[in-house]
């Protein structure tokens, strides 16, 4: 593993996906014999006697293969277009994260290293692509928002993994240049550009791309996908049949179970802050957790059901989502990534909260109640262990 390396951008890693196919011609050997029917004048005679077209039949059969090109690259040209015009429908940030998730065509390992937990290198693995994930949650007249939900995905080719590690909002930590604060307000202050800063400079873990999406655009996935299946609680139901009523369309009574939810329920699911063991929506009972956790089964249901899904409802989902959607990511990664994206749901998937339930104290910070890392060399430690894996010593 490398630490601080820096790259423009992520193709390689893309291409590292996708395995080259075997070279069927490469045994000369193995090439058939054929009779050479032009061995003889005779022989070239007899083959086209009987294949004499009338002027009118030539026309009408070059015409037709005409017809059929045409048509053949309008289909494709029209393809290519539509994937243009969802690409170019989401909103692109300029802002350099210098990536450094350039996964070479070679599969080596990298020599274990040792997290530095005062250093001022951020770790990295070319073969693991970081990407935030800002779930926002803005109100009229805010320019950024809220970030009600911090997640990073890691797309881990060295392991062949998928990683959700949640970052939860009420964590106590360093904003840089800046005073002490609540993690989600650093998106508040200074956009993904704050947040990502934050997190490098708390974590030690670099972040190659970001994506933030506004929590309505959460309905529309759900839309597209036809609902989603949820496992609710008693107290989940009462939260949810309480403020879907808001919407006259969704004003469905929902009960516990496995129950498929409309877009105004899923809504109101992922913005739930009640714990079930407590039966609390106050901060210090856990409730980042409780929603953090909400917010992953969510993701997690959406990734399952567009694993079995085809490139049309995927490419469906990034057209209504893409104009409310701000990224980094460039042009050309987004369609490697999406023309890729079924090979990268047969992934197994894992996750990770921060900090975990031994790490933290509750507390009380300039009239906040936070969540107070107690131990933040460990905290980092299990981070990138949990995202790295045997690489971290």
């Amino acid at each position: 593993m490398k630490k601080g390396r820096k790259n423009e951008n992520i193709d390689d890693y893309i291409e590292n996906f996708t395995s080259d196919d075997d070279d069927i011609y490469s045994n000369s050997s193995k090439q058939p014999n054929f009779e050479n029917i032009y061995s003889n004048t005779s022989k070239k005679k007899n083959i086209f006697k009987n294949f004499r077209f009338s002027v009118k039949s030539k026309k009408i059969i070059i015409n037709s293969f005409v017809l059929l090109t045409s048509i053949s690259f309008i289909i494709s040209g029209g393809v290519l277009f539509y994937i243009n015009a969802v690409i170019d429908s989401v909103n692109y940030d300029d802002l350099k994260t210098e990536p450094s998730s350039q996964v070479n065509q070679s599969e080596e390992k990298l020599d274990p290293i040792t997290l530095d937990a005062s250093g001022s290198t951020l770790l990295s693995d070319p073969q693991v692509l970081n990407i935030l994930f800002v779930g926002t949650d803005k109100r009229e007249g805010e320019e950024n928002g809220r970030s009600d939900t911090l997640i990073l995905l890691s797309l881990d080719n060295r392991h062949k993994k998928i990683k959700l590690s949640s970052f939860l909002r009420d964590m106590w930590v360093k904003i840089p240049n800046s005073q002490h604060d609540k993690l989600n307000n650093a998106y508040s202050y200074g956009g993904a550009n704050l947040a990502i800063k934050t997190i490098e400079n708390n974590f030690r873990i670099k972040i190659d791309r970001y994506v933030s999406v506004d929590f309505s655009s959460f309905i529309k996935i759900v839309e597209i996908l036809g609902g989603i299946t949820i496992n609710l609680e008693k107290n989940e139901c009462k939260y949810i049949n309480k403020f879907s009523r808001e919407d006259p369309k969704h004003n469905l009574e929902i009960s516990n179970g496995e129950k498929k939810l409309t877009p105004k329920q899923t809504l109101c699911y992922v913005r739930d802050r009640t714990n079930n063991k407590t039966n609390s929506s106050n901060t210090m009972f856990g409730d980042d957790f409780a929603r953090a956790l909400r917010q992953r089964i969510f993701l997690k249901k959406v990734l399952t059901d567009v694993k079995s899904s085809n490139i049309t409802t995927i490419l469906s989902i990034l057209r209504k989502i893409g104009p409310e959607t701000k990224t980094n990511l460039r042009k050309n990664e987004i369609l490697k990534l999406t023309t890729n994206i079924l090979k990268y749901f047969s992934f197994p998937l894992e996750e990770y909260f921060v900090p975990q339930h031994d790490e933290y104290v509750d507390q009380f910070e300039r009239g906040m109640a936070v969540l107070y890392i107690k131990d933040f060399k460990k905290t980092k430690y299990k981070l990138a262990k949990f995202i790295y894996e045997d690489t971290i010593k």
